[in-house]
């Protein structure tokens, strides 16, 4: 996993604010706002936060579903290291069978109008991979390998369980045999039992076709289960990232260290100690000066309002945006 397939590089996506008759720009809502990411071949980066820390509006910026404001996001492909902001519409279409996205409501991104077999077979057909009878047997092998059978391509979504037509919208994403699958909280909407059986086919598609997940959760549990590394996110930018047993066992930056302590612990007879934050997240229209997080650290300074901390590496291969009163967990 040391070949890099994605590069992020200072990307930020930005929402103008605008009032008045003229609609005149008054702000930004600045919800990815300087990531810089890297995503090797073969692995799971998982990124999480809390809900509108930016993580969906940075997984649809990457393949550009919304178009970045700033930065770079390079693909490595063939042999190629290849910009995405800077194609036009026709090579960037060509490029996006590489890259898939799987949604979080597994009903409204399913068209209710069109069968499991039109939903699975329409990116084939749009990129003239198969037609006829190689088109349905692809399909069908599709559909057998999310552990769904051949006749329910025939029923159309309302038909199915909010798991099964998770399943159908993975089926969908692995029809061109991507090399990215950009997962964007494919759980979260799904009973726990349910969750588990997802991540398995995650993990068993994972290996049989060697892909390369970036998987957005707010659930640390989740996140911890099938990472490889996690990437922590606050306010659009990126407070610590690192190999998943690092950032767990030995988490530096104190955001990382409150969303750990509200994952629930399965053992009745141990307590895990809470740290509970103070307040919301602040607007991203009019983020805090200095370290974004300190109006809700527990242990910001005056220093911590003046100064915006830069990712520093604090162990191999992890790095966290840690101010000088922040150190790792005990």
């Amino acid at each position: 996993m040391n070949e890099i397939l994605l590069e992020v590089r200072g990307l930020k996506t930005h929402y103008p604010i605008r009032q008045g008759v003229w609609r005149k720009v008054v702000g930004h809502v600045k919800a990815v706002d300087g990531i810089d990411l890297v995503l090797r071949r073969g692995e799971t980066l998982g990124l999480v936060g809390e809900s509108g820390c930016g993580k969906t509006t940075l997984g649809r910026s990457l393949i550009r579903l919304i178009e970045p404001t700033a930065g770079e996001v390079i693909f490595h492909h063939q042999g190629r290291a290849i910009d995405l902001r800077s194609l036009a519409p026709g090579p960037l279409r060509q490029l996006r069978r590489e890259m898939q996205y799987v949604f979080q409501d597994p009903f409204s991104s399913l068209n209710p109008w069109m069968t499991v077999f039109d939903i699975i077979a329409e990116p084939l057909v749009i990129n003239a991979v198969a037609a006829g009878s190689e088109l349905r047997e692809r399909v069908e092998t599709l559909i057998q390998r999310v552990g769904l059978k051949p006749e329910h391509l025939r029923r159309y979504p309302y038909a199915f369980s909010g798991g099964q037509r998770q399943r159908i919208g993975i089926a969908r994403a692995l029809a061109l045999h991507p090399s990215l699958i950009i997962a964007d909280e494919p759980v979260s909407a799904l009973d726990v039992s349910v969750q588990a059986q997802i991540l398995n086919l995650l993990d068993e598609l994972q290996e049989e076709f060697g892909l390369t997940y970036l998987f957005v959760a707010h659930d640390l549990s989740v996140v911890e289960h099938i990472s490889d590394r996690i990437a922590v996110m606050y306010l659009g930018e990126i407070v610590e990232v690192g190999p998943a047993a690092a950032v767990v066992a030995h988490p530096h930056h104190p955001y990382t260290r409150a969303l750990l302590s509200a994952v629930p612990e399965p053992n009745p007879e141990s307590r895990r100690q809470r740290q509970a934050l103070r307040g919301e997240m602040p607007d991203p229209a009019n983020a805090p000066r200095g370290c974004k997080f300190h109006p809700r650290c527990p242990s910001a300074t005056a220093a911590c309002a003046a100064v915006a901390p830069a990712l520093r590496e604090v162990g191999p291969g992890h790095f966290a945006r840690t101010c000088p009163g922040c150190g790792p967990s005990p």
